[in-house]
């Protein structure tokens, strides 16, 4: 006879089951299996009461999880919590500059290092960890619209253009360029799908480094 336990989980075991659910969504070799374990992943994360532990599992998966796709997800989960709290008028760390400020270090990464690389390096760094940088650049420009500003920490965006934004963006030239002129991917994908990822990652820069000058000159 099968015996249950009753109760709520820790908060300990609770994380441990959105870990294992996580990490299905991003390793299972199945689509649609892969889909299943992110929504309800999502579901069971934002359902949680406490705040604190929300934000601890997202800031978790951003510095830990070696899945892009997966912190692209936690990108995801966290714009959606800045979202509900805001919908909710909620008064917790997602309606504060508690989420952003804990988040900032793994969610903008020094790409600084990306200036000594090759053009060989560039590419592939870039194209390796591109769900993840198109997630984050996307979500810079969310939260520097002005319904959201008030969440960003004093200082930040200046930090983030100087040791995440500017450097990615030289990276993803250099990396666009060098795949006009002849370079090969050595990542064993199209060369042309990565083009295009280049160019979109690019395109996104473009637009949010506008979205943040205009919201500093108002």
């Amino acid at each position: 006879m099968n015996s249950f336990v009753s109760g709520p989980l820790s908060d300990t075991t609770y994380l441990q089951h959105l870990q294992t659910l996580s990490l299905l969504s991003a390793q299972n070799p199945a689509p649609t299996l892969r889909y299943a374990a992110h929504t309800l992943t999502s579901a069971l994360l934002h359902a949680h009461p406490t705040d604190r532990l929300r934000l601890t599992f997202i800031t978790d998966t951003l510095e830990n999880c070696p899945f892009e796709t997966l912190k692209a997800s936690a990108v995801s989960w966290l714009k959606e919590e800045l979202i509900i709290a805001r919908e909710r008028k909620s008064d917790n760390a997602f309606s504060s500059t508690i989420a952003l400020a804990a988040a900032q270090p793994y969610l903008f990464p020094d790409t600084s290092a990306l200036e000594a690389a090759t053009d060989a390096e560039a590419i592939q760094e870039l194209a390796q960890v591109f769900p993840f940088h198109i997630a984050v650049v996307n979500f810079l420009y969310f939260i520097t619209n002005t319904n959201y500003t008030h969440l960003v920490p004093p200082g930040m965006t200046a930090v983030v253009e100087e040791l995440y934004l500017g450097p990615l963006k030289k990276a993803q030239v250099q990396a666009f360029t060098a795949l006009e002129n002849g370079a090969e991917t050595e990542l064993g994908r199209d060369k042309e799908a990565v083009k295009i990822e280049l160019q979109l990652l690019g395109e996104r820069i473009d637009v949010v480094e506008k979205q943040i000058e205009t919201t500093l000159d108002t």
